[in-house]
C-alpha cells in the first residue's frame, strides 16, 4: 500500500496560549540571510500537550541565533527557562527538558498561519539536568508527563 499526501491549503494548529511541552529536537538550519547579514540558525522544536485530531501530539518551534550573546534571542529563552545563560551549553543535552512555552500564530510572508513558540518557561515540574557524561534523553510518548 502507498503512503497517500495530498495537497491542502490549511493544516491543523495548536492552540494559542501556554502549553506544557518538552524539547524534542534541536534542527541547525545553517547560515540564514536576515536583515542583519547572514546568521546561523537553531530550530528549537518542542512537543506540546496538546494533540490534533489525528490523535498526534503537535509541535511548535521557535528559531534563534546560534549565540549566547546578552542581546540575542537564545540568550533571553535560555535565561528564561534556566535561569541562568552558562559560558557554553550543548543544547542537545536540553532535549526531553520540560518546559512551558506560549504559542502564537503567526502569518508568513506568503499569507499562511504558523504556530510558533514566543517564549519559555520552567514548567515547574522540572527533571534533574543531564550531565555532561550522559547521552541526551530522547522522548518517547511514555516519558511525556500529560
Amino acid at each position: 500500500m502507498g503512503i497517500l499526501v495530498r495537497k491542502s491549503d490549511s493544516f491543523e494548529l495548536p492552540s494559542r496560549g501556554w502549553h506544557q511541552a518538552v524539547l524534542a529536537q534541536v534542527e541547525d538550519m545553517g547560515l540564514i540571510k536576515t536583515q542583519f547579514g547572514e546568521n546561523w540558525k537553531l530550530k528549537l522544536i518542542f512537543d506540546l500537550d496538546e494533540k490534533g485530531t489525528n490523535g498526534e501530539r503537535f509541535q511548535s518551534s521557535i528559531m534563534v541565533t546560534r549565540s549566547l550573546h546578552e542581546k540575542s534571542k537564545l540568550h533571553s529563552v535560555i535565561l528564561s527557562w534556566l535561569g541562568e545563560v552558562p559560558e557554553e551549553l550543548d543544547l542537545e543535552a536540553l532535549c526531553g527538558r520540560r518546559a512551558r512555552v506560549h504559542v502564537d500564530h503567526n502569518t508568513g510572508s506568503k499569507g499562511g498561519i504558523f504556530a510558533n513558540v514566543t517564549a519559555v518557561m520552567p514548567s515547574g515540574n522540572e527533571k534533574p539536568k543531564p550531565t555532561s557524561q550522559e547521552a541526551p534523553f530522547e522522548a518517547t510518548e511514555d516519558d511525556i508527563p500529560f
